[in-house]
């Protein structure tokens, strides 16, 4: 299938195929696009603040990737759980898990206040030194 410039693989095992493509939620689809554009290359390991029900976390794990999702509701953690992901109750600005080829704030950011004082404090911990 394709949007725009993106191809979106449907093939048997894909997460745009087992997750039904078509039937994800407009923001999660279109989200789900953007951050497989814009992954580096080698990404392996992605770190998801904020992550709501797991929706994007799942797809990404369908693809091959390890996902840790963290949210400070346990509401959220439970619904993401439920759909096989590795989310935890956590506040992004303690979270301390290793470091990780990409970090996600698709929805969250905005909660930030101020944002670039309090990312930078946190980018050197998370992000590998080749990122």
């Amino acid at each position: 299938m394709n949007l725009g410039e993106r191809q979106i693989n449907l093939e048997s095992g894909s997460a745009s195929q087992e997750l039904n493509y078509t039937r994800m939620q407009f923001e999660t689809r279109y989200t789900y696009d953007f951050v497989k554009r814009f992954l580096p290359a080698k990404s392996w390991r992605i770190l998801e603040v904020g992550c709501g029900a797991g929706e994007l976390a799942a797809c990404l794990c369908k693809d091959g990737y390890a996902v840790v999702a963290i949210d400070s509701d346990g509401d959220s953690i439970a619904a993401a759980q439920r759909v096989g992901v590795d989310a935890r109750i956590a506040t992004w600005l303690h979270f301390n898990d290793g470091q990780f080829d990409a970090v996600l704030f698709t929805r969250s950011l905005h909660h930030i206040h101020p944002p670039m004082h309090r990312l930078n404090a946190r980018r050197k911990a998370w992000l590998r030194a080749d990122v």
